[in-house]
């Protein structure tokens, strides 16, 4: 994903790494307000192609200017495509319950 003026510009898997400025890591939450705009663009977007990815929506919602997001950089995350994945959220999920009790 490359956001630029807190706006979505690319995102997808042919953004080359060098020109992004995060990764979409599936955790959103949208706006009561922009709820009709976000099922208006869902329902045009897998009429399309129904295997399209949900968060491409977010593209054209972040035109209106009102996209937040966080950076990860520095914390614990992954993605979970499989058994591995699994097993490594897990292990740092274990590490993060842990942090939680220390304060």
């Amino acid at each position: 994903m490359r956001i630029l003026n807190s706006r979505i510009e690319e995102m997808g898997k042919t953004v080359p790494v060098e020109r992004a400025t995060g990764e979409f890591i599936g955790i959103s939450k949208i706006a009561k307000s922009d709820l009709r705009e976000a099922k208006r663009l869902l329902n045009a977007l897998v009429s399309d192609d129904p295997s399209n990815y949900y968060d491409f929506i977010y593209q054209s919602l972040s035109e209106s200017g009102n996209l937040a997001y966080s950076f990860t950089n520095g914390l614990k995350w992954t993605e979970i495509d499989d058994i591995r994945d699994l097993r490594y959220a897990e292990s740092i999920a274990c590490i993060a319950a842990g942090a939680r009790r220390r304060f």
